[in-house]
């Protein structure tokens, strides 16, 4: 079993991927605190994880198109329903022009002009 701050590298590292798609910029927003600065920082870690987050590392250094900043859970409910909206799913999903229906109400919300 994954703890959270597990779960939101694994997150982190699905948005930092999209900056192999060439959509440009991509600005990553967490409210995991702690995974922000364990990325963030300079420090290795010696784990499993430490390995994911060399891995995004190395991808911000080399997009510098994209980013990853730490937003309160309340700024961020998009993300925090989607972030529990994959914990109930058994596949992968990609929405490239669609979203799920489960954000509509919050993207009206945050971005109400964007939708």
């Amino acid at each position: 079993m994954w703890c959270c701050g597990e779960t939101s590298i694994i997150g982190i590292w699905g948005l930092v991927l999209t900056c192999e798609t060439g959509l440009y910029p991509v600005e990553v927003e967490s409210d995991a605190k702690v995974v922000v600065g364990w990325i963030n920082d300079s420090k290795h870690y010696s784990s499993d994880v430490g390995l994911v987050i060399d891995a995004i590392r190395k991808l911000l250094r080399y997009n510098v198109s994209c980013s990853i900043k730490f937003v309160s859970r309340k700024a961020n409910v998009v993300a925090h329903t989607l972030a529990k909206l994959t914990l109930s799913c058994e596949e992968d999903y990609v929405w490239l022009e669609d979203f799920p229906p489960c954000i509509w109400r919050h993207l009206l919300e945050d971005a109400p002009d964007c939708v």
